[in-house]
């Protein structure tokens, strides 16, 4: 969308920083569950409202993917794609994303367990 002002380096395995996790808030993020996020989310459609939470959306992906990534891969996916993001502020981690519903219906159809 070209509005987002969360840059990539901002984001740890936990979410955005600074954060209320402290130093643990600061891991940093595994490549492969960029990648896995990456690829679980490029076919979805971008829409310019938030629809979902940063969490409940790797809960989401964990489960299309039948593997764990953490909510900062998820997160550093979806700016890489280029998706609408509202971080939540405050030292929160977590931040509202603008998917389309239908693609989370799909995935959460389609998902190879349940992660949420």
């Amino acid at each position: 969308t070209g509005m987002n002002i969360l840059k990539t380096s901002s984001i740890s395995a936990v979410g955005i920083m600074p954060n209320v996790w402290g130093e643990e808030g600061k891991r940093p993020i595994e490549p492969t569950q960029i990648e896995a996020c990456i690829e679980a989310l490029k076919g979805c459609s971008k829409v310019k409202q938030v629809t979902i939470g940063s969490y409940s959306l790797k809960h989401v992906i964990e489960g299309y993917l039948g593997r764990y990534v953490s909510n900062g891969a998820c997160l550093y996916a979806v700016v890489e794609l280029g998706f609408l993001i509202k971080p939540i502020g405050r030292g929160n981690p977590n931040a509202q994303i603008g998917i389309s519903k239908k693609d989370i219906s799909r995935m959460i159809k389609e998902a190879k367990y349940t992660a949420y």
